[in-house]
């Protein structure tokens, strides 16, 4: 049997057909391409894609509220395809796709953002600076503790803006670490906007708002173990940010570590552990008591440091033992005298027979460590209602 054959078009037609389907290609080609910088507010206004929008608003170099409505009023969260433009070949859209994203905030946009923080164009980077910091994702940390590694003047001090104000306690050694004497200093002195080295002033940052909120989030024993190894740098100022730092953070789990401290070789070292070890005992009682056997070894006379911190912490116990400890610095004057006199002020309101007896012999001294010590045997020995005691007031009244 034959077989059927339809109809064939003539070879022209289809040649003309290809011709005109190509020609519509191009056309919507060249459209797609040229018209959002040959009409950006019609696209701007009618287009039903995202991209071609973010190319108009780029040619015409501005986020104004005409892109900011179309944002809002996008059917899905303009977010995801946002971050995707942070990868476009034109710097413009880059540009424009960074200045929304500040308004319109994606966690997933950092990672490109923080590549954008290192183009040559200024605007480009302004406006990733500005998006950066309007993320508060703490699970960013570890990308933009990177980041900072290898950032310059501008987008270093953004993103310590940024670890401040919404990193996790991973990043808080990374910040102090990136400060300069001047911003160690004001670490110290818990005041003040911090300068970094090689960053300039920080517009935001105060590491002590960090310190805070780690603290208050549950995270400050985490961060504490991050920055315990400074209290063994050979710098003193980098000690002293160390114990500062544990002291905001309320590190009570590193108590030894800052009794460690009270034999420092600087005297700024050794009161600061003190007074952060007496801030710990005011806020958790009886966290020192565990150190009595370790304070009364350091307080062994010795030569070269003074033991006054030693003593000051020891007094702070107030147990019968550092009480008769410091009453044994008095008696035998075998220290110092900053520290025998300190010894002395940490014995007020002691009961204790043989304690009250060393506080009348110095009461009933006329010589010896003179009558400031005299003066703090009296204000001791009225703390307690002991005959013992007021017949050695009485007697030193006459």
């Amino acid at each position: 049997m034959a077989a059927v054959n339809g109809p064939r078009l003539p070879i022209g037609w289809l040649i003309a057909a290809a011709t005109v389907l190509a020609s519509l290609l191009g056309t919507a080609t060249l459209l797609w391409h040229r018209l959002p910088s040959w009409a950006p507010e019609w696209v701007e206004l009618h287009s039903t894609w995202l991209e071609p929008i973010l190319r108009a608003a780029a040619a015409r170099a501005e986020y104004d509220d005409l892109l900011a409505a179309r944002l809002h009023d996008w059917p899905v969260p303009p977010g995801p395809q946002l971050t995707r433009a942070l990868d476009h070949p034109d710097p413009r859209v880059r540009w424009i796709a960074a200045q929304s994203l500040g308004h319109f905030p994606d966690p997933a946009a950092l990672g490109p953002l923080l590549r954008n923080l290192q183009e040559p164009d200024l605007n480009l980077r302004d406006a990733a600076a500005n998006a950066v910091l309007a993320i508060p994702d703490g699970r960013g940390t570890t990308q933009v503790v990177a980041a900072l590694a290898q950032a310059d003047a501008q987008s270093g001090s953004v993103l310590i803006d940024w670890l401040v104000a919404n990193g996790d306690w991973s990043g808080l050694l990374p910040v102090v670490e990136s400060t300069d004497p001047v911003g160690k200093l004001r670490i110290v002195a818990a005041g003040g906007p911090v300068r970094h080295r090689h960053f300039g002033w920080s517009r935001y940052a105060n590491i002590w708002d960090m310190v805070e909120r780690l603290r208050a989030g549950g995270q400050g024993g985490q961060a504490a173990a991050t920055v315990t190894p400074l209290l063994a740098h050979d710098q003193a100022e980098w000690r002293l940010v160390g114990i500062e730092l544990l002291r905001g953070l309320g590190a009570t789990a590193q108590v030894p570590r800052l009794a460690a401290l009270l034999l420092d070789g600087e005297a700024d070292v050794r009161t600061a552990a003190g007074d952060a070890l007496l801030a710990f005992s005011a806020e958790a009682s009886g966290c020192l008591v565990p150190l009595v056997p370790r304070l009364i070894g350091q307080l062994a006379p010795g030569p070269g440091t003074e033991r006054i911190d030693v003593a000051r912490v020891l007094a702070a116990v107030r147990g019968p033992r550092a009480q008769a400890t410091l009453a044994e610095v008095v008696r035998t004057r075998a220290w110092d005298l900053p520290t025998r006199m300190q010894a002395l002020a940490g014995l007020a309101q002691a009961s204790a027979p043989a304690v009250q007896a060393v506080l009348v012999a110095v009461l009933a001294e006329q010589g010896g460590d003179g009558v400031p010590a005299r003066q703090l045997a009296a204000r001791d020995l009225g703390g307690v209602r002991t005959a013992v005691a007021e017949r050695a007031l009485l007697t030193a009244c006459t």
